[in-house]
């Protein structure tokens, strides 16, 4: 990694549907230029989210395990459910179902600056859509840059 620290107490979820797109052993979403900028672990009680933001080619901490350090944007983690929120667009609205999968629904990273946004039948980044794929293991289910 570059520019971003991964937390020590990040630990990734095995399975992940992330907008229709099922994840088995992936350490991380999405790198930016091998920097993650949004990581979501397991807790111990509900799921934990880092979102990390380039401002002027420098990484910067927006999120950190759910404290919002930026106040216009705000989480709300509760049992199951991971939503957060930057004004009135939705970030991210997440769960973890029955079996301890993680599910994310909804996903806009577009007023972050990143052009990475998704919905339960699809994910589209940076105008490539991508839906109902499965990988198993990898550093990256989508690497850029």
């Amino acid at each position: 990694m570059d520019n971003i620290n991964i937390p020590s107490n990040y630990i990734p979820f095995n399975k992940v549907n992330l907008c229709s797109n099922n994840l088995e052993n992936v350490r991380y979403f999405f790198g930016i230029n091998d920097n993650p900028p949004l990581l979501i672990g397991q807790g111990d009680d509900k799921p934990i989210c880092w979102i990390n933001v380039l401002n002027n080619g420098i990484w910067n901490e927006a999120v950190t395990a759910n404290r919002s350090n930026y106040l216009p944007l705000q989480v709300f983690a509760h049992d199951n459910k991971l939503f957060v929120q930057l004004a009135n667009t939705v970030i991210l609205d997440s769960y973890v179902d029955e079996e301890g999968a993680l599910i994310i629904t909804k996903l806009d990273l577009k007023p972050l600056g990143f052009n990475i946004e998704g919905d339960q039948t699809q994910l589209n980044v940076g105008g490539n859509a991508l839906s109902f794929n499965s990988i198993n293991g990898g550093k990256f289910f989508v690497g850029l840059g």
